[in-house]
């Protein structure tokens, strides 16, 4: 069975003779959540943009697998944030079922089902009759996906939804777009920054390579054979482990036994604090117990701390001298 919603043949996107990207054979599937990556300026607006038929291309060809109109088969989020003079969240959403309505653009109860729906998914209801510019930019960007799904089209295209927002807000809309391919069996691209939400939640990266190419592959295969590093070439960050390289500055190495996440947020701390933390025997040695709720830090069998803080202060004299 084909669940291909939309392709791209040797579709070349750029302005003029200034070329972004070249020769894609790109797609798009049902039920699949899609993260589009990249560093700033390498052109991801563009191809949504071309995708959406904003934008045309150079060269090449954008093919969509439904006979309907293009603003049936296709929604679009865009950057650009809204403004309407007393517009409400509600009046927002049901923008959403214009492409469906016929010449006396009025509502069918139909319509009205498809926008109540859109709204429940991204549990709006509370701030149907709020205007839209006392909205937070967490609130409008789910207000203008609620638009999109009331569209109700087998592909959205999503420009940065997450852009200046805070971790609850990111966190919360990648999560939205996830449940929305699972539930409703949508193609959902999204250009975006947030590269520790796109490798928890996308079932595909494309990601933007050089030559002018976009590399595809699910998160884990990108990460491993490193078209991360090269890509991005990060400074100081181990993707492969998700934490910043740190500095060992203390000549005192550490053995830490225990487990979960006490154990990770031990090591944590001390890397943070220039300690080297060994797997093996090391001039210290620290056990993670936890019991009934309470943990403690055991100090090479002498001492016993009951928080991660009271360890470092333990060895804080050590090192200063």
């Amino acid at each position: 069975m084909n669940t291909t919603v939309l392709s791209t043949h040797k579709l070349t996107v750029g302005y003029g003779r200034h070329i972004l990207f070249q020769d894609l054979d790109l797609k798009l599937e049902k039920g699949k959540l899609v993260c589009f990556m990249g560093p700033n300026g390498v052109g991801k607006s563009s191809l949504i943009r071309t995708l959406a038929g904003l934008q045309k291309s150079s060269s090449g060809e954008v093919t969509l697998f439904s006979k309907d109109e293009i603003h049936r088969q296709l929604a679009v989020v865009l950057t650009d944030r809204v403004v309407g003079s007393n517009m409400k969240v509600g009046e927002l959403i049901s923008i959403g079922r214009y492409p469906h309505l016929n010449w006396t653009a009025q509502l069918t109860d139909a319509d009205k089902a498809a926008v109540t729906d859109a709204i429940n998914k991204v549990h709006l209801s509370a701030l149907l009759d709020k205007d839209i510019n006392e909205l937070s930019d967490g609130q409008l960007q789910m207000a203008m996906i609620a638009r999109a799904l009331a569209q109700d089209t087998p592909v959205i295209l999503m420009d940065e939804p997450t852009a200046h927002l805070d971790l609850n807000n990111r966190l919360e809309i990648m999560k939205v777009l996830l449940q929305l391919t699972r539930t409703m069996n949508k193609a959902i691209l999204v250009s975006t920054h947030e590269l520790d939400l796109a490798l928890q939640t996308a079932d595909e990266i494309w990601l933007a390579g050089n030559n002018k190419s976009i590399l595809r592959g699910i998160p884990e295969d990108l990460v491993l054979n490193g078209a991360f590093d090269d890509v991005f070439r990060f400074k100081g960050f181990d993707l492969r482990t998700g934490k910043v390289q740190h500095e060992v500055r203390h000549s005192i190495d550490i053995e830490l036994i225990g487990q979960g996440h006490e154990l990770l947020w031990t090591k944590n701390a001390l890397e943070r604090n220039g300690y080297a933390v060994r797997n093996d025997q090391s001039s210290h040695r620290i056990v993670i117990k936890v019991s009934e709720g309470r943990t403690q830090w055991h100090v090479d069998d002498l001492v016993t701390f009951s928080s991660i803080k009271e360890v470092l202060e333990h060895f804080a004299p050590a090192v200063s001298h």
